[in-house]
């Protein structure tokens, strides 16, 4: 099996092809490869698959085998590679996820992809809100919900926010004892999420710059979440008054995000290749293990 190690501004994967729509056991495949000690090492794993709603079909799993509905830093990775490769003839096209159908344009020079700009779709109130589903414009009263963690007396207050994946993000204040390490896991399985959640701490840095770190749904802590600073950028302009454009710092580097208050959220950023090779026969259990004819190369 051939895989291709990329990421998007660190946050990493391991992609692989199935163009003939074979079933396989995707969440098994992803707890091996994405093991850091053991397998590839990854943040999770993504799966190009035909589609007979768009041009390709993304699956993205997390580390733990969990299957995540979009990633953001994901599909930009993905949409170099089908351009790249020469799957698509045209820099943009569209792309089904359990989100719904997105939108990825590829930026190349000499045939190589500098930069992909993604059409996100627009952000819809979250999962803890009255208006779940309803799309967010500018406008939007009353994003904010507060949970209360155990042997806290504080309650911890965040916007609930979907990008087709749940989001909780949190302003960081002055002398507020919220941090990503001991409270992002405590707020991500929160009994009140009916889906878990993924959680962003921000901190503005100035009029259009957010420092954002992220607790995955499934993860842990990464490197970036594309969706998640898509979120924590609508959060910032409905709640902060932030500018349209909005520049998101992650540990692992920048990402721009572009949104007018009321249409649909544009994300920029890197993909770049890691490696590739092909796996190990002695990688994969037993119950793994393909017929050749059903290997996907």
């Amino acid at each position: 099996m051939i895989f291709y190690k990329m990421h998007g501004t660190g946050n990493d994967f391991v992609l692989i092809e199935n163009l003939k729509g074979e079933d396989l056991n995707y969440s098994a495949f992803s707890k091996v490869f994405c093991s850091r000690h053991f397998g590839v090492g990854a943040d999770g794993l993504i799966v190009l698959l035909p589609s007979k709603e768009a041009d390709f079909r993304m699956r993205i799993f997390n580390s733990d085998g969990s299957e995540a509905e979009m990633c953001g830093n994901g599909i930009r990775c993905l949409a170099r590679h089908i351009y790249e490769k020469g799957y698509a003839s045209n820099k943009k096209f569209k792309i089904e996820t359990r989100a719904g159908l997105i939108a990825p344009e590829c930026f190349a020079v000499n045939g190589k992809v500098e930069k992909v700009r993604v059409d996100m779709g627009k952000p819809r109130f979250g999962d803890l809100h009255p208006k779940a589903g309803e799309f967010l414009t500018i406008e939007a009263q009353n994003l904010g919900v507060k949970l209360k963690l155990d042997g806290n007396t504080k309650m911890v207050e965040g916007g609930t926010i979907s990008m087709g994946n749940p989001h909780f993000v949190v302003f960081k204040g002055k002398g507020d004892p919220w941090n990503l390490e001991e409270h992002g896991k405590q707020l991500s399985i929160h009994p009140e999420h009916p889906h878990q959640s993924n959680v962003e701490f921000v901190e503005i840095l100035g009029p259009s710059q957010l420092r954002v770190k992220v607790w995955e749904r499934g993860v842990g802590p990464t490197m970036a979440c594309g969706t998640g600073a898509c979120a924590s950028a609508a959060a910032a302009r409905i709640l902060k008054g932030l500018p349209e454009k909005i520049e998101v710092e992650m540990p692992g580097g920048v990402i721009e995000v572009e949104w007018d208050g009321s249409g649909v959220i544009y994300m920029s950023g890197p993909a770049r290749y890691v490696f590739e090779g092909k796996v190990s026969p002695e990688l994969l259990p037993d119950s793994l293990k393909l017929p050749l004819d059903k290997v996907p190369c």
